[in-house]
């Protein structure tokens, strides 16, 4: 389940598409930093969920986005403005 936690772990690259339920958008991008769980908030692999969040981010007008994958996870903040 997801959590916010205190942290990002260390930057990885990485390319891709995945699922993240689309009632969670706004509670994810809120700042804070949040740690994905697979299978319960996405699904298909962390890369591919990093993309979908950053594309989403953009459509939304907010930079500044940080998403790192370590051990399965995905962490997310949206730590940027709003570009509108």
């Amino acid at each position: 389940m997801a959590e916010v936690v205190d942290v990002l772990p260390p930057k990885q690259s990485g390319r891709g598409r995945g699922s993240l339920g689309t009632n969670h958008w706004d509670r994810f991008l809120d700042g804070r930093v949040w740690r994905l769980t697979p299978g319960e908030d996405f699904h298909g692999t962390p890369r591919q969920v990093g993309a979908s969040i950053r594309q989403r981010a953009h459509r939304l007008g907010l930079r500044g986005i940080a998403v790192r994958f370590e051990d399965g996870f995905v962490f997310v903040q949206a730590a940027g403005e709003e570009t509108r």
